[in-house]
């Protein structure tokens, strides 16, 4: 599918996976972002995999760039964190 690729945050929480399941089964073109604990770790994509990249300031905000589409299903209930931040450095206004 031509598209935007779509950046996942929180790929490995419950939304997350779903998401990734969903997108995939769309055909995007999907980058998968979470924590340091979860970073490196590979999930379920179609019929591959993909590769879960540490979700930090710096990688979050040089991968958000037009016409790329950042999509956060992280937990609200915590506070702001460098996801957030880089996403909506990244959303045009």
């Amino acid at each position: 599918m031509t598209g935007p690729r779509i950046g996942v945050v929180g790929a490995t929480g419950a939304v997350g996976t779903i998401t990734l399941e969903l997108l995939a089964e769309r055909g995007y073109d999907v980058r998968a972002f979470a924590s340091a604990r979860s970073a490196g770790t590979r999930l379920p994509f179609g019929d591959d995999e993909i590769l879960v990249e540490e979700a930090t300031a710096k990688v979050l905000s040089s991968s958000f760039r037009s016409p790329r589409l950042p999509v956060r299903s992280a937990s609200t209930s915590r506070p702001p964190t460098a996801s957030s931040t880089a996403i909506r450095s990244s959303c045009p206004r």
